[in-house]
């Protein structure tokens, strides 16, 4: 489980590198609604 944003980021490294040694994963990520988006409400 990872936050929005940076969190994503970091995650793609472990990402890839299940995906390349055929690993399965999950990652769960949060996400900020678009109404607040504006009003630096990104985690």
């Amino acid at each position: 489980m990872v936050t929005s944003g940076s969190g994503v980021t970091n995650a793609i490294t472990g990402l890839v590198i299940a995906f390349m040694d055929s690993i399965p994963m999950i990652v769960i990520s949060g996400k900020v609604s678009l109404h607040v988006i504006e009003q630096d409400a990104f985690q």
